[in-house]
């Protein structure tokens, strides 16, 4: 600058002044992964730290301001070398004093101190300069004078920062610093982690974590390297004529934004030749037929012709293998994550398109458009304009850098109230008839009310918060603008530039900030759909717990056998099973009964592989079920859940569920097997009747006699019935079950039920006890005779208390105790038995009917008697 005489001063200055702006922006990830941060900061401290730095950007500033004072006055523009050397100080400065403020509880006190050694080294050689030419003397005299003013006043702020600094140091000790430690990763055991992994659901609910969390942890570089999981699926590399498509559209964009880059020139050649009056016509042909180019109606027709298809085929295949990995994760993935996390995540998926689409079509071509005008710029107007450019650049991200984060943080703040609310929404309709039932659609549309209400006023300062960065940046643009004109306005008094040349300046000039624009609008943007896209990219890193094998299951008996089996559920360090080894013969009807929480429907489970068995083994006709594909097993295996789904689809695809490829005939003799042909053909639209959400137009009995169909439709090997004919009459479940053994008279089934009357005629009965403990196992008559825990299940089910006959030299002389009875057959009945008190159990047999409270389920029991 003309404050220091000897303009080879600046070089070491625009050295430094660059080094430490690379070393701020670069080196605080290197720094804070290898180095240590330092003591955290007294409040005192920290704020004579942000004032000496304030104070650097002040002094420098004004530097630069009179730097350009002193060219104003000498009608002339500033040297290069001073202009470039005080625009990096300044710049450097002020990156200096945003990282710090960002990073003020723990600051990398290398970092600073390195860039405070330089920066003050740099003054005192400028301060030896300026000294040595002024003779010795400290002449206040503009702008010798002013320049010494400038560099002991830096000279010294720096100095008492490092002094403040050294002293915090000798305060604290050495020893409280952090030491330095390289980041080394221990080795672990990948299985434990698996383990580890595996048993605790927060790895898996981690997917509702807030996405700035994980910023902060790992940065935003490698958040968005994350995402690069989607990449095969957004690019179409299977599809060579998509591929074809997309190249070509790519190749049109850049072709649309070099000719946008010269039609401003070719208008300024335009006014040139108007000026001359010579070649007119062909500069205005050319013109138009540029124009033409870049309008609706010419390039970009076809390029949004050819973009529809390939726009639409990654959409299309990202979302499918979205739903197709959701659906292949276990089953304790889906007991853990609500449906509305699921759905939310598959429909996140066209975010990641968009993305695709903004970098090819839209960054990539503006990037070009820059690098077109910005050397034009250059080599019209000189470096000077170069460093116009440059610092517009700078000051643009800085605002970014600084204010990017904050954004990012409101709007994943509003998404995460915005996906309790859609909870809500979910849970109140999928459970309308609850809600309703218990008076609470008021307080439920309240709360979801307030909870959208939440979610508006989050989003509101988030939008709030945009566009006044967005104002901002205008702003900075129009200084900027004003600074680049006022130089080409200078050249063309000047006479160096041709007064056309301002036209192409104005057509060029938005090349250049458009760039900066489009990364301070559409950042946010891109930033906010893979903080959408987030919860199906953590879905997507999450695996399946359960290994799959590679034989087929061949199954030719059905026997199945449990070996020593040991078996917690996913975060619980509860024993559902400690060692239970239990076999099922096969071709046998096998009951397994016990109390809630025995462990039956564990057993139902871990059979189908819907978990992971790491302790003991199921087998299956001898095979492990660990090394069989879980499709054949599957196949060989039909599960008819204690709450069965149903399709909002007709009946006939409900029940060709099981077997896609059945004809309609055997849809229909499923059906009749079931019990539910006549219900259906009653219905206006018969098979095609639309069942409803979950099966709603069918009661509890129906809906389970469908589900049935599928089991007759299947023709399993193995058949598993869980509790799933509880909402059947018991003489319409004594009628389902004798179609059980009429059409599956060789396969094993086993029915798991606390209801008496379904295991009554089975050829084994098995009682699991607390803790997943066989009890005992036999007949039902074994059963009774040995008034073990069968016997006492018997007596809760009829409703009487599990009590043991006493002695009778020990029993109450006017003590009724419940026993089993067995009635007298009669010519409608058959074997009849009941449960009673003695004397009432007497009446029953005089009068053939029972009075005790059980007789209901006692008709029930007898009635499927006859189907035996």
């Amino acid at each position: 600058m003309a404050v220091l005489s000897q303009s080879w001063v600046y070089v070491p200055r625009l050295v430094c002044a660059i080094t430490v702006f690379l070393l701020t922006f670069g080196a605080p990830s290197l720094h804070r992964r290898y180095l240590p941060s330092g003591p955290k900061l007294a409040p005192a401290r920290r704020l004579f730290f942000l004032v000496a730095l304030a104070c650097q950007v002040l002094l420098y500033t004004v530097d630069a301001v009179a730097l350009v004072a002193v060219s104003v006055s000498n009608e002339e523009l500033p040297d290069t070398l001073p202009a470039f050397s005080e625009a990096f100080l300044l710049l450097a400065t002020v990156a200096q004093l945003a990282q710090f403020f960002d990073a003020a509880e723990s600051p990398p006190w290398l970092l600073h101190v390195g860039n405070w050694v330089l920066l003050c080294a740099a003054e005192v050689l400028a301060f030896i300069v300026l000294e040595v030419d002024s003779g010795g003397r400290c002449a206040i005299r503009f702008p010798c004078g002013l320049g010494l003013l400038l560099i002991a006043a830096k000279t010294f702020v720096w100095l008492a920062a490092g002094a403040v600094f050294l002293l915090q140091w000798l305060r604290d000790g050495y020893e409280k610093l952090p030491t330095v430690e390289l980041a080394t990763e221990q080795p672990t055991d990948p299985s434990d982690q698996a383990n580890d992994e595996e048993k605790d659901p927060k790895v898996v609910l981690g997917i509702r974590r807030p996405a700035t969390e994980e910023i902060e942890e790992i940065g935003w570089i490698a958040f968005v390297k994350k995402h690069h999981i989607f990449l095969p699926f957004v690019w179409p590399s299977d599809q060579p004529w998509m591929i074809f498509r997309f190249v070509a559209c790519f190749v049109i964009v850049i072709g649309e934004r070099i000719i946008q880059y010269y039609v401003p020139v070719l208008f300024s050649n335009f006014m040139d030749s108007l000026d001359r009056g010579s070649g007119v016509w062909t500069q205005f042909w050319l013109l138009r037929l540029l124009s033409w180019l870049i309008s609706a109606a010419g390039l970009a027709l076809p390029r949004e012709i050819m973009s529809i298809d390939v726009r639409q085929y990654r959409l299309l295949r990202l979302s499918t293998e979205a739903h197709k990995k959701i659906m292949s994760l276990d089953s304790f993935f889906h007991s853990v994550v609500s449906s509305a996390d699921k759905i939310q995540a598959v429909d996140s998926s066209r975010p990641m398109t968009l993305i695709i689409d903004d970098l090819c079509f839209e960054m990539l071509p503006l990037t070009v458009k820059f690098c077109f005008a910005s050397t034009t710029l250059h080599l019209d107007y000189g470096p000077r304009m170069t460093l116009i450019m440059v610092c517009m650049t700078i000051v643009l991200a800085l605002m970014e850098i600084k204010c990017f984060p904050r954004l990012t943080k409101n709007f994943d703040e509003s998404q995460v109230i915005s996906f309790k609310a859609n909870q809500r929404r979910h849970d109140d309709i999928k459970g309308h008839s609850t809600v309703a039932s218990h008076n609470q659609i008021e307080p439920e549309t309240k709360a979801f009310g307030i909870e959208q209400e939440e979610y508006v006023g989050q989003y509101n300062g988030y939008a709030r918060s945009f566009h006044y960065l967005q104002g901002t940046n205008g702003l900075i643009i129009e200084v900027f603008e004003i600074i680049a004109q006022g130089l080409v306005t200078y050249q063309i008094r000047q006479g160096r530039a041709k007064v056309a040349s301002m036209n192409a300046f104005v057509g060029l000039w938005p090349f250049i900030y458009e760039p900066s624009l489009f990364f301070a609008r559409e950042i946010e943007s891109k930033m906010e759909a893979l903080i959408d896209t987030t919860r199906l990219r953590r879905m997507w890193e999450i695996s399946s717990t359960i290994e799959g094998g590679t034989e087929e299951l061949k199954c030719p008996d059905g026997e199945v056998e449990f070996k020593d089996l040991r078996f917690s559920y996913p975060g619980s360090d509860v024993k559902v099973f400690d060692g239970l080894n239990l076999k099922i013969p096969a071709g046998k009807r096998v009951g397994i009964v016990g109390e809630s929480g025995s462990g039956k429907t564990s057993l139902v489970r871990l059979l189908v592989r819907h978990y992971r068995l790491k302790l003991g083994s199921v087998l299956i006709d001898g095979q492990n079920i660990n090394d069989v594909t879980r499709d054949s097993i599957h196949r060989k295996m039909a599960v008819m859940d204690q709450s069965p789904f149903l399709f909002n689809r007709s009946i006939k695809e409900n029940v060709k569920f099981a077997r896609p490829d059945a004809t309609d005939e055997e849809v229909m003799e499923a059906c009749k097997r079931a019990r539910i042909h006549d219900v259906i053909i009653k219905r206006k639209d018969g098979y095609d009747t639309l069942m409803g959400e979950e099966g709603s137009h069918f009661s509890g009995g129906q809906r389970q006699r469908v589900c049935m169909a599928r089991i007759f439709l299947a023709n399993p090997s193995i058949v598993l019935i869980d509790e799933a004919t509880s909402a059947l009459d018991l003489h319409i479940e004594a009628e389902v079950q004798a179609n059980f053994k009429e059409n599956f008279p060789r396969q094993t089934m086993v029915f798991i039920t606390h209801r008496v009357a379904t295991v009554r005629f089975l050829d084994l009965i098995i009682v699991l006890g607390p803790g997943g403990v066989k009890v005992e196992q036999g007949t039902h008559d074994e059963l009774l005779e040995r008034k073990g825990k069968y016997w006492e299940l018997c007596n809760l089910n009829m409703g009487l208390p599990a009590i043991h006959e006493p002695d009778s030299g020990n029993g109450s002389a006017g003590t009724e105790s419940p026993v089993l009875i067995e009635a007298p057959e009669t010519e409608t009945t058959g074997v009849r038995v009941g449960y009673g008190s003695g004397e009432r159990a007497a009446k029953g047999r005089a009068g053939g009917v029972f009075q005790d409270e059980g007789q209901g389920a006692q008709r029930a029991m007898l009635k499927a008697s006859e189907f035996y």
